[in-house]
């Protein structure tokens, strides 16, 4: 692959000039073909301990490359197509893959943790003595793909098609199997499951939020496997989508329509948009102990307000997605956090309302308790009655919903909501914070957020607790 009359493409050279150039190509919407490039420049395809990180590789064509401890953390490599490449021990942890097309590629020694795979194809891959923990792999087409000697713990294989493809002396604890097509030839796999709580999280699958990889840390960091739950599924029409929400929000005839997810979900033969997605979320219902819904945009006002529903077509499969998973969480009281718009969502769900600030809430914010029965219990897991917690939202809960009282609010907004049993957590800061606290110059105190997290987990083990 390589001459001697070539260059060696340095980091220098990487950030100084050819990162720029290939942002440009890719804005202006032309394929970029990398290797050409490195040709035309008269760099090596040979490339070594270049930094990559979070560089969108977006539309690229990669071919007849070499990667030698390269790092491509946080990489996405959207649309790209990529084929005879091969990578020694490269970093590409957190990276996602999405309509990409991999062809004829050899990683060895990589560390692919956290990776995610969606709607992309793999053909004769292999994978050696490399890490895969907690990827996710959703909707992929994978033929003779074959991973040997590898660490695949916490992985998510789902609504995958496998064909002709095998894996031997890999670690598969707690890796979920979930509606796929084929299977792998297994030999020598070491297959565990280790009992411990499984959380799903509602996950952005086309663009990570900002807190919502640090929940997914968090949730980790206290012995969660977490198990992502798609919110914008390919299956579902939004132009009848808009339609059928809007005919529910609009008609008060049927007498379940004094809740939102009555409105939604009675007679769910004439929705099929929103009857596939409650049957797709709630799917899943039979893997998981506990649900949280994270932060994004602003909750649609028609799901709160008086106000008739709008014509405008919006994409409405985040909504109904958490809307079904409170509603069947809620009937098989299954513990529930919602973080930031997650907060404002179990608000809407009880018949609370929102409100619109004047100004973003951004920065740290020193929190007390409210005066409530259940101060007690949260003070014992904040180490306290007050807590300096991370805020950044423009939107608060306005009329507090039924079933629901504040435990914690500051200037007027609440900043803690929980359902009188308990079963509903809400929190209107970032209490995964505390994993960056130093990143984000916090006080030594923001430790104690992790306490949200460790009473999220009380709860989850409560519940496991009866059930036994």
């Amino acid at each position: 692959m390589t001459t001697s009359t070539k260059n060696e493409l340095t980091q220098s050279d990487w950030e100084n000039d050819l990162k720029y150039q290939l942002r440009k190509e890719e804005i202006s919407g032309e394929t970029v073909d990398l290797g050409s490039i490195l040709d035309t420049q008269g760099f090596s395809r040979q490339i070594k301990n270049i930094h990559f990180t979070k560089f969108n590789f977006y539309n690229f064509i990669l071919t007849n490359l070499e990667f030698h401890d390269c790092n491509f953390s946080e990489c996405d490599f959207r649309k790209s197509s990529l084929s005879y490449l091969q990578l020694f021990q490269c970093n590409c942890i957190k990276t996602k893959w999405l309509d990409s097309s991999l062809q004829d590629i050899s990683f060895d020694a990589c560390n692919l943790s956290h990776l995610e795979l969606l709607y992309s194809e793999f053909q004769n891959v292999s994978i050696k003595n490399s890490m895969l923990s907690g990827s996710y792999w959703s909707n992929v087409q994978l033929s003779q793909l074959y991973i040997h000697n590898s660490v695949l713990n916490e992985s998510v294989f789902y609504s995958t098609s496998i064909h002709k493809s095998s894996m031997s002396c890999n670690d598969l604890k707690d890796v979920f199997w979930i509606q796929n097509a084929g299977e792998f030839l297994q030999t020598k796999c070491t297959i565990i499951s280790t009992n411990r709580p499984v959380v799903g999280m509602v996950w952005d699958c086309l663009q990570r939020g900002t807190f919502s990889p640090y929940i997914d840390d968090a949730l980790r960091d206290n012995g969660a496997i977490v198990l992502k739950i798609e919110m914008q599924s390919r299956s579902i029409d939004v132009s009848k989508l808009t339609k059928e929400v809007m005919q529910s929000l609009n008609d008060h005839s049927n007498p379940d329509a004094s809740t939102i997810s009555g409105k939604l979900f009675c007679d769910i033969s004439q929705k099929p948009e929103i009857g596939k997605i409650e049957v797709n979320a709630t799917s899943l219902f039979e893997y998981c102990d506990a649900v949280v819904l994270p932060g994004g945009n602003d909750i649609e006002p028609e799901f709160y307000t008086d106000r008739r529903a709008t014509t405008i077509q919006r994409d409405y499969r985040r909504s109904i997605v958490e809307f079904a998973l409170l509603a069947h969480a809620h009937k098989r009281k299954l513990p529930i956090m919602g973080i930031c718009r997650g907060l404002q969502i179990i608000n809407v769900y009880f018949r609370g309302t929102l409100r619109q600030l004047p100004a973003i809430q951004m920065g740290w914010q020193h929190l007390s308790l409210s005066d409530s029965p259940k101060k007690a219990e949260i003070q014992q897991w904040i180490s306290g009655t007050d807590l300096w917690a991370y805020s950044a939202h423009g939107q608060a809960a306005d009329k507090i919903g039924i079933n629901l009282e504040i435990l914690m609010e500051h200037e007027g907004i609440p900043k803690i909501l929980m359902s009188h049993d308990g079963q509903f957590i809400g929190i209107q800061f970032h209490p995964e914070a505390y994993l960056v606290k130093d990143f984000i110059n916090g006080p030594p105190e923001a430790i104690h957020n992790k306490g949200i997290y460790q009473l999220f987990f009380s709860k989850i083990l409560q519940r496991s607790t009866l059930k036994m």
